[in-house]
């Protein structure tokens, strides 16, 4: 397979997908970093930082989409080009989303969520994610702890919504 560009990745938790057109950055990201939004006329469209509010990457004012500035220059060929237009949608196969779970629980057992693919639902449609759940909550991600004690509310308002649903259908 030949080598199409050399760089460090100093995000966590990435997955390879050599076949891509692109990389990409999914939605789990919010929950290890912080992502801002800058205008197009700044130095950058915005950046990601890391827990300690160190940054790791900026967006790229002068590129389509939100494409990450690198360090140095570039290497390798370009795949986006300035004045192309370009619709990425990615679906991640529910097995390919197994397969990453197992990996993370074989490899950080602590930090495993925990959660039932309801639960993760209902955080999902109520709170968009487990860190804003437990940031309302005034709970930390980063805690085990704290999200133990996320897990326990979570799933007592579930049942108190549920409950709640049951008298109204009586």
């Amino acid at each position: 397979m030949p080598v199409k560009g050399i760089g460090t990745v100093e995000l966590t938790n990435v997955l390879h997908a050599p076949s891509a057109l692109c990389n990409i950055i999914g939605g789990p990201i919010i929950e290890r970093y912080k992502i801002t939004f800058g205008s197009a006329w700044q130095v950058s469209k915005g950046s990601i930082t890391d827990r300690e509010g160190r940054p790791v990457a900026y967006f790229d004012p002068r590129r389509p989409l939100f494409q990450v500035r690198l360090r140095g220059p570039p290497v390798g060929p370009r795949v986006l080009q300035d004045d192309g237009a370009y619709v990425i949608s990615v679906l991640w196969p529910e097995s390919e989303r197994q397969r990453w779970e197992a990996h993370q629980a074989s490899v950080m057992p602590h930090s495993r969520p925990g959660y039932t693919q309801e639960e993760k639902e209902w955080l999902r449609e109520n709170y968009r994610s487990e860190f804003h759940f437990l940031r309302d909550f005034g709970l930390s991600i980063y805690e085990d702890d704290d999200r133990e004690e996320g897990r326990t509310i979570l799933r007592s308002l579930m049942q108190e919504e549920d409950e709640g649903d049951e008298e109204h259908t009586d």
